[in-house]
């Protein structure tokens, strides 16, 4: 009892016949009770929770003698136990592999990173290498195209200059007589060919053709049309020049029976007497041998002139002598040429033949 007793804050004991503060001894030794039970049960259930001694002993041997039965026996009498085995274990060591395999897959995966790292920079050195190349490349392409071009600017050029010695821009004065006679004719040979009626016109052909008609009357429209002094002083700077019947008239010198102040030309120093042959009845016609020609060629005279004289530097090219011609017109002078300057008194643009045309194309190239 005196266990049991509670003494007082300041040590003195607790007064006769009052009841002790805290549990009473019922309650202690209830709890006193279940402590002990505690530890006497505590023991006998972990001994009830382990596995006994003989179950791990039993499990032991009966491994032993599967491994035996495995290394001695047939092993197809062992399949259903491996089968059931790898059915439990199956799923287990397939989620064990792959919760492993990523983990085990590190080493290789660094080294191949590290592998691909070093593969990379060189490609990016490869390829600053080939740009550089490829700059370089590029620039001898471009110079390359510039050399290209400059040879084709050549090649144009050069082509240009032969076009134009071989295939000139001859032009035919369209202010009387024959013109589009003229122009078939230069166009069988293959040039090029145009009017020319206006000042501008006269520079841009290489040669000309003065076709026939009324030399008075084509001096007259010449001068009306503005082109007479600029065909003057083209044919100065050496412009070839064909004239035919009245055209001869037009490139004389000098003209007998002309009209008062008729004007011509000029250029061939040669004096023609205008309607030598008579009037438009006494026109006639026939063979005519021109010097550069392997046969002659049919001439027709239509109130031609004829040449009385020719200075030193002038080339006598045919002269009339065949039966048809007046008596007094035998022998005169019907062709001439002078430098890039070439002269007629029949009308060679009449019928298909077009040599006399040819001599002239050819004076032209070779100017």
């Amino acid at each position: 009892m005196a266990l049991l007793e509670r003494t007082g804050r300041d040590g003195s004991a607790a007064p006769s016949g009052r009841r002790p503060r805290g549990r009473s001894l019922g309650s202690l030794t209830a709890r006193r009770e279940r402590r002990e039970r505690r530890w006497h049960l505590g023991p006998d259930l972990d001994r009830q929770q382990r596995p006994s001694r003989s179950l791990l002993v039993a499990l032991g041997l009966a491994s032993a003698t599967l491994m035996t039965l495995d290394l001695t026996a047939d092993g197809a009498a062992l399949d259903p136990v491996r089968g059931a085995v790898a059915d439990v274990v199956g799923p287990a060591q397939a989620g064990a592999s792959a919760l492993v395999r990523p983990v085990v897959g590190i080493p290789d995966l660094l080294r191949t990173h590290s592998s691909l790292r070093a593969e990379v920079a060189a490609l990016e050195e490869e390829n600053t290498a080939l740009r550089a190349e490829l700059g370089s490349a590029a620039f001898q392409r471009n110079r390359l195209a510039a050399y290209d071009a400059l040879t084709a600017a050549a090649d144009d050029l050069v082509g240009h200059l032969i076009a134009g010695s071989s295939n000139p821009t001859v032009g035919v004065l369209a202010l009387q007589g024959d013109v589009r006679e003229h122009l078939a004719a230069l166009e069988r040979l293959g040039v090029t060919t145009t009017r020319v009626r206006r000042p501008e016109e006269v520079d841009s052909v290489d040669a000309l053709v003065v076709p026939g008609g009324e030399s008075t009357t084509m001096a007259k429209l010449a001068r009306t049309f503005g082109v007479l002094d600029p065909l003057r002083k083209r044919i100065e700077a050496g412009l070839p020049v064909l004239g035919t019947c009245a055209g001869m008239i037009m490139l004389a010198d000098r003209v007998l029976d002309g009209a008062v102040g008729q004007e011509t030309l000029g250029g061939i120093d040669m004096t023609v007497r205008r309607n030598a042959f008579g009037r438009q009845v006494d026109s006639f016609e026939g063979p005519v041998e021109l010097e550069g020609l392997d046969s002659p060629v049919h001439g027709v005279f239509i109130r031609a002139p004829w040449v009385e004289s020719v200075g030193d530097g002038v080339e006598v090219l045919a002269r009339v002598d065949h039966e048809g011609a007046p008596g007094a017109a035998a022998g005169r002078i019907v062709a001439v040429r002078q430098g890039p300057l070439m002269a007629t008194s029949f009308h060679p643009e009449v019928g298909e033949d077009s040599r006399v045309h040819g001599l002239f194309v050819d004076l032209v190239r070779g100017s």
